[in-house]
């Protein structure tokens, strides 16, 4: 397999990620949360499917599941992984220890 494409945009992502970090630090912020809200639908979903594997045995039932709960496990997914992004990239309060919340 060819990863020279994966390579190309992850580089391109990061680039995007550098130049929005030097000029408006909160859209990179919101960059880096978008990039974890893809990671966490993709995590959903394949947390998902293999549920859905697990518990029904029907070729077709666990075809319909797969198809109807592949979006609520995107939403999920992408909301959680988005909401976690930005907590962990969240600054500290002033006064406060850095780390420490």
């Amino acid at each position: 397999m060819d990863y020279s494409v994966l390579a190309f945009w992850v580089g391109a992502g990061i680039l995007v990620y550098l130049v929005l970090l030097k000029l408006l630090p909160r859209a990179a912020r919101v960059w880096v949360c978008l990039g974890g809200a893809l990671v966490g639908a993709f995590v959903a979903i394949c947390v998902g499917y293999v549920l859905i594997h697990t518990f029904i045995s029907d070729g077709w039932t666990r075809f319909g599941a797969a198809i109807w709960l592949a979006p609520v496990f995107a939403i999920l997914g992408g909301a959680a992984g988005y909401w976690l992004v930005h907590r962990w990239t969240a600054q500290p309060p002033r006064g406060s220890e850095k780390g420490v919340v």
